[in-house]
């Protein structure tokens, strides 16, 4: 059986349509959504969703930080922060700290912007659109200012050097 791949590079991922939904919910709201960018137009419903995934973000981040500051406090889960590491040190071995550093090499501040600017190249070319430039250049700011603004709110103190993966 041949898969039919016309429509827009939008509409699919391989042979995965995205124009269809498996549920009735997301059928419906991906309805209700689309009715209200052609009522509305598209601009106002982009700013409608960042300012719901700005929401989320907050969210997630404040929600996070109330979890890091009982820990820094050692109160509520502040008992597991110990024994997890002690447990995560357990499966150390000479060959995870090797994966473990290759992947915090590739994850680093120096990999990650190629890997991310080879992707960027790659689907812009392939889809001839600025929309794998603008959901980059957006996923990459949020990142950065929850990551930079994580670490100041959270100011936790890092596990001891002793316990780090070699470099």
């Amino acid at each position: 059986m041949q898969s039919d791949h016309r429509g827009t590079p939008d509409e699919r991922v391989g042979d995965v349509d995205l124009t269809t939904w498996r549920t009735r919910a997301g059928g419906a709201a991906a309805d209700g959504w689309a009715a209200l960018g052609r009522r509305w137009g598209a601009l106002p419903l982009l700013v409608v969703t960042l300012v719901i995934g700005i929401g989320v973000a907050v969210t997630a981040t404040w929600a996070a930080s109330e979890v890091y500051d009982a820990v820094r406090e050692a109160d509520d889960v502040a008992v597991l922060d110990r024994p997890v590491l002690d447990w995560m040190l357990t499966l150390r071995s000479p060959t995870v700290d090797t994966l473990v550093t290759w992947w915090t090499d590739v994850a680093g501040t120096i990999g990650m912007p190629i890997v991310a600017l080879a992707f960027l190249v790659g689907f812009t070319i392939q889809r001839r659109a600025w929309t794998p430039l603008v959901l980059l250049v957006g996923a990459s700011g949020g990142s950065l200012l929850m990551t930079v603004a994580g670490k100041d709110l959270i100011g936790r103190a890092r596990p001891p050097l002793s316990d780090a993966v070699p470099p």
